[in-house]
């Protein structure tokens, strides 16, 4: 999940706003885009405008494919297995043209039922040729703009049977020889890797969730794949061959490895709880940003997830949406294809803005808090006290769109006893008199408490417990896979049987030695039952770890602490956020265990560095993460 990259605090009076953290939505999550006159799509609306009330370019349209080549020019492919044909057009200009025809002829070029349709950005069209057997091959000529009718290319014939849906894995690059295709095939119920000249590379045929250890060996209830998309490096490329896939038999989205596969086995990464049986997906994708947005056909709605599949938002209200789309190698529009209605046809969207599930998290001299948001031009966050404006910060500008996500902040207060307000907004791309705003009123709290004692709860964000003599956690306390919690005491810390901090959490304790926390020694802290999860106690982790660097903003100095559960060669780097290596802290074997290394805020060289925000990076040969430092002067 990414961190938010641009940060401003203005501090007036006696408080200050200080944003710490994006972790990879007035508007709404998409807004429908206008591409020519009042059609916002390529619809049966256009098309008879144009052609004629008697004429009818679709029957059943199943899935769309967009291109963005310029502001002026702008492709579509809508798919349609009723009438066997592919319609695509060219939405600024307005043109529509159809390619495609019903059965398998002599030549071989006849399509029957094709059903998914997915673009590179190169100008080459993929379409699943269903009841064929195969996958069909074309590319768009720009010059003659019409498809390349001496292009029609099968491929995977050979070992296909009923591919379901298909996408391409597309690097990002000027070249196809490095690019594949993703398949899944309902007869041979498995997902299939072939090569852009039809090659079959791999089969997935069951899927294996280690942190679970629940095996997926039937594969029939597969329909839908997804490469996950990263714009980490500027374009819509992959991300370490990850794949999204839908199972309506089990009723879950799953992330998956696909660069490891053995056996036929592939590892899953994320799975997302079941959905409800009500549900019926018929689609999926990830868009520029690595957002995953899938089609709730009966709910008429489209959801969306994270990169990680946790739930952000949803656009309800469609005609039976069939279909989501992403435009390759463009972070602006989407689409989403609908049917039986009088815009039957494939609709364009750009990113909306949208906030929810705001937090606030008080204590006595800082206020932390934190929000969802989808793609946005500009989040502003601000305090009120009364109708008074006391402080505010500005993220980003509105000249382009920056990724969804969890941002999180701190307010600090040196005069807790007044109420105020935290208005957030978030303002829609290239457009601020769009925005939607959510609020909360706070306190800061008067003092620390002197001790605390937690039980019977269970942690899902992020939260802090602060006190000035002993905390004790447990029994029944238990931190949930993503949660992040700090305790912080000035004598003792203890979590007894009962504490539990799962797999996938972060458990960070810190006993202050005059008025600097520091990380609490093995011997200060005392450790629950060896099976009631992590504890910072145990001498080997138990899996990979990359704490939050602490504290967090830092000036100059922070620490930031992992751990080992093997051997393994370690490199930890310090990156900015154009992605220039700052410092190399750590580069060679270490042992297991855990580990602390401390960032001075120079580069190698001995030179400080300015106010930001930096990314320190682990890298091993089975774990790599990042996490996001701000260092404020």
């Amino acid at each position: 999940m990414s961190r938010l990259s641009i940060f401003t605090a203005v501090a007036a009076a006696s408080i200050a706003i200080y944003p710490v953290a994006l972790l990879p939505q007035s508007a709404s999550m998409l807004k429908t885009f206008p591409f020519y006159g009042s059609h916002y799509i390529l619809d049966k609306e256009l098309v008879q405008d144009k052609y004629g009330d008697d004429v009818n370019m679709f029957e059943y349209p199943k899935d769309c494919a967009i291109v963005y080549v310029s502001e002026s020019t702008f492709l579509a492919f809508i798919i349609d297995p009723a009438w066997n044909r592919l319609i695509y057009g060219e939405w600024t200009n307005e043109w529509v043209k159809p390619y495609g025809w019903y059965g398998y002829t002599a030549d071989g070029t006849g399509w029957n039922h094709p059903r998914r349709v997915v673009t590179d950005g190169l100008g080459n069209v993929y379409v699943a040729d269903t009841y064929n057997g195969r996958v069909v091959s074309l590319e768009y000529d720009a010059t003659e703009e019409e498809i390349d009718p001496g292009s029609f290319t099968s491929l995977g014939a050979s070992v296909l049977e009923l591919p379901w849906d298909v996408d391409v894995d597309d690097r990002g690059d000027t070249s196809v020889s490095n690019d594949h295709l993703w398949v899944i095939d309902k007869s041979l119920n498995r997902v299939l890797k072939f090569n852009l000249s039809g090659q079959h590379l791999l089969s997935i045929t069951s899927l294996h969730n280690p942190s679970t250890s629940a095996t997926y060996s039937d594969l029939s209830g597969l329909s839908g794949v997804a490469v996950r998309k990263s714009a980490a490096n500027g374009n819509n490329s992959t991300s370490n061959y990850r794949l999204y896939l839908i199972d309506w038999k089990q009723r879950k989205l799953f992330l998956v490895g696909a660069d490891n596969v053995s056996g036929g086995q592939a590892t899953i990464y994320r799975e997302t709880d079941t959905f409800p049986d009500n549900y019926v997906l018929t689609d999926i994708e990830s868009d520029f940003f690595g957002d995953v947005w899938i089609v709730n056909e009966t709910g008429n709605a489209i959801e969306k997830y994270t990169w990680d599949l946790k739930y952000l938002d949803s656009q309800s209200g469609l005609n039976r949406p069939t279909s989501v789309a992403s435009s390759r190698r463009h972070d602006r529009y989407m689409a989403i294809t609908e049917r039986w209605t009088e815009t039957t046809g494939s609709r364009i969207y750009t990113h909306g803005a949208h906030i929810n599930d705001l937090y606030i998290n008080p204590g006595k001299t800082m206020t932390y808090f934190n929000f969802k948001t989808t793609n946005y031009g500009r989040v502003a966050a601000k305090v009120y006290q009364g109708t008074t404006l006391i402080s505010h910060y500005y993220v980003g500008f509105d000249d382009y769109i920056r990724p969804s996500g969890q941002q999180s902040g701190y307010v600090y207060q040196q005069s807790p006893e007044e109420e105020y307000t935290l208005k957030v907004f978030a303002y829609v791309y290239n457009d601020t008199s769009k925005y939607h705003v959510v609020e909360q009123n706070f306190q800061f709290l008067p003092e620390w408490p002197a001790n605390l004692t937690l039980s019977d709860m269970t942690i899902w964000g992020e939260q802090w417990y602060t006190v000035t003599n002993s905390i004790t956690a447990g029994p029944n306390f238990t931190v949930e896979d993503g949660a992040d919690v700090h305790m912080r005491a000035k004598n003792t810390i203890t979590l007894v049987p009962g504490f539990t901090a799962k797999a996938g959490s972060e458990f960070n304790a810190y006993i202050y030695t005059g008025s600097i926390p520091k990380a609490i020694p093995a011997d200060t802290l005392v450790a629950s039952a060896p099976d009631s999860g992590r504890n910072d106690t145990e001498l080997t982790p138990r899996k990979y770890t990359l704490s939050h660097n602490y504290p967090n903003p830092f000036n100059p100095i922070t620490t930031i602490r992992f751990g080992l559960p093997e051997p393994a060669h370690t490199r930890l780097v310090v990156y900015d956020l154009l992605g220039r290596q700052v410092i190399r802290l750590v580069d060679q074997h270490l042992e297991p265990g855990y580990h602390a290394v401390v960032w001075n805020g120079r580069i190698a060289a001995g030179r400080e560095v300015p106010s930001g925000i930096y990314i320190a990076r682990i890298v091993t040969p089975k774990y790599v993460k990042s996490i996001k430092m701000l260092l404020l002067k």
